[in-house]
């Protein structure tokens, strides 16, 4: 789940080394969301088969991130694209 992955990442020492496969793409969900900043390789597809290219770099968590860790979020978090405001819930 990506906010195990999220609470890990609170403890961490920046930057985070992040190889798995499956913990790079929660990664990529947490940096949809906003609630970290890291650099996500690129998605690689041959016959079928997808794979990211190499590994994820978390530079630091958001302070929404550790709110959200926290239970202490004032708003519901949305995702948003690069230069987006934040979409409200409803």
């Amino acid at each position: 789940m990506p906010m195990e992955l999220l609470s890990r990442l609170c403890k961490a020492t920046m930057p985070c080394y992040v190889s798995d496969e499956d913990d790079i793409e929660k990664l990529s969900v947490l940096s949809a969301a906003q609630l970290v900043e890291a650099d996500i390789p690129p998605m690689l597809e041959d016959a079928g088969l997808r794979w990211f290219s190499g590994v994820a770099v978390v530079h630091r968590v958001s302070g929404d991130g550790f709110s959200a860790v926290n239970g202490r979020t004032k708003r519901p978090l949305a995702f948003a694209g690069p230069g987006m405001e934040r979409l409200p819930w409803g």
